[in-house]
């Protein structure tokens, strides 16, 4: 009986081991869905038209002088 009882329980240790294995790889392969949807997207020739970075310069008064940044309109 006891014997009856081990194997039993190695088997659902198994079980539950296979389970984790198959979870854990629907994870990885979630994961890297979503990396390569990002991407893409930022490769995409998306529509609209494309500017140069402007900097994160930001004028906090206004008698702070202004440093050009090269871009006119």
């Amino acid at each position: 009986m006891a014997r009856q009882e081990q194997t039993s329980r190695r088997g659902g240790r198994r079980a539950r081991r296979g389970w984790t294995k198959g979870a854990a790889l629907a994870g990885v392969v979630v994961i890297a869905v979503v990396v390569g949807y990002f991407a893409y997207r930022a490769q995409a020739d998306l529509p609209g038209q494309k500017f140069p970075d402007q900097g994160n310069l930001h004028v906090q008064t206004v008698s702070e002088p202004r440093i050009p940044t090269g871009i006119s309109f």
